[in-house]
């Protein structure tokens, strides 16, 4: 079964990326010469499990779209812009709900993410990257990490949801996105007992989506993956510079494996 797509592509450039780019939003930024968000597309494009593809963005993003992109004005946060999407996309059993700052992703992250999520029922999909394959695919980039009993993991910008939980538990889910980027924070949501528990590295994945179940009668898997394009982001200038020499080397690889198939044809 084919799975429909949010980008969300709303968020301003109001903040540390103003240093590489006076573009007014995020998704648009340049990076070799192509608008950040359009690198996302490509990977969605490419993926023969991806359906519709739904936007969350400003007006300015309509000229980049495809015919059949549906485009839906964003709102004035990240919470307001996810659910604006998820109500686009109500009446599918579930959505996959990606960022526009994630230039890395690929067809290959896309399909092994959707397929480890495969017929598993639950209400929401959450992938994680441990920092071992983090830091192989790149080194010495900063990343928030935490620690639990099964190892070390980052949060991915890719996440599958059931628009009608996300709908039923939004004061919840807008907590939780709120702290997505503060391990501590979310663990302080779980409660004292887990604060403790992953204070001496004791709490598990399992612990979390069990928690999760009772607090809010969500039901949430996490998707250990091995790609960590998919949580990659661009949100300062040392990630934009990676991104632009990462991606310049990609496409001069490609190039040069084109070259050498001709010669070899």
């Amino acid at each position: 079964m084919k799975t429909d797509v949010i980008v969300l592509a709303g968020a301003r450039n109001n903040g540390k990326l103003m240093e590489v780019s006076d573009t007014p939003h995020e998704a648009l930024i340049p990076i070799q010469g192509r608008p950040m968000v359009e690198y996302v597309f490509q990977a969605l494009r490419s993926t023969p499990d991806i359906d519709r593809i739904g936007v969350v963005g400003p007006e300015e993003l309509r000229p980049i779209l495809d015919p059949d992109m549906e485009l839906v004005l964003a709102g004035d946060t990240y919470i307001e812009n996810i659910m604006r999407g998820v109500r686009h996309f109500r009446d599918r059993k579930r959505i996959l709900l990606v960022t526009a700052d994630i230039p890395f992703i690929h067809r290959g992250a896309l399909e092994d993410f959707l397929q480890r999520c495969g017929d598993r029922e639950a209400d929401i999909y959450y992938p994680v990257v441990s920092k071992e394959a983090n830091e192989e695919r790149f080194p010495g980039v900063q990343r928030t990490y935490f620690a639990i009993k099964d190892g070390t993991f980052t949060g991915g910008n890719i996440m599958m949801v059931s628009p009608e939980a996300v709908i039923r538990c939004q004061p919840t889910v807008e907590k939780i996105v709120n702290s997505r980027k503060k391990p501590w924070e979310m663990f302080r949501l779980l409660g004292p007992i887990f604060i403790l528990r992953a204070l001496f590295k004791r709490l598990t994945l399992k612990d979390i989506e069990h928690r999760v179940k009772k607090m809010v009668d969500v039901v949430g898997k996490t998707i250990v993956s091995p790609y960590p394009e998919i949580g990659t982001d661009v949100d300062k200038p040392t990630d934009w510079h990676l991104a632009c020499d990462q991606l310049a080397a990609d496409a001069k690889g490609r190039e040069e494996n084109a070259s050498c198939e001709e010669v070899k044809g």
